[in-house]
């Protein structure tokens, strides 16, 4: 995997503001301006890792340190991860700002 081709792969990402419920075996999660998304365990304990800002270069090393994964599956995890929480609202970048809790993120003619 090139590094242009993931721009981000060294980005600090940290978790968003967001309402959550957890249950037993997944939580339902719901991002300021966003929709309500369900994660397993193991998404669950992906994000939790963002508490602290991280970079998916930085989740990567730690998919390989703790779970033994191959240095290209972890960085394509990582990056995988990181990218659908980022399109659901659930991490933001480095510098951004996360979505006013009062807004909603519907797109154009979709709105309520």
């Amino acid at each position: 995997m090139s590094e242009t081709a993931v721009p981000f792969r060294e980005t600090n990402f940290s978790v968003a503001p967001y309402s959550v419920v957890d249950m037993e075996g997944h939580r339902l999660i719901w991002p300021h301006g966003g929709l309500p998304v369900a994660l397993d365990l193991a998404a669950t304990t992906l994000l939790d890792c963002y508490q602290v800002p991280t970079s998916p270069s930085a989740l990567a090393a730690d998919l390989e340190d703790a779970v033994g994964l191959d240095a290209d599956v972890a960085m394509e995890a990582a990056i995988a991860a990181t990218t659908d929480f980022q399109r659901s609202g659930l991490v933001v970048a480095e510098g951004q700002v996360p979505m006013p809790a009062r807004e909603l993120a519907y797109p154009a003619g979709a709105s309520p």
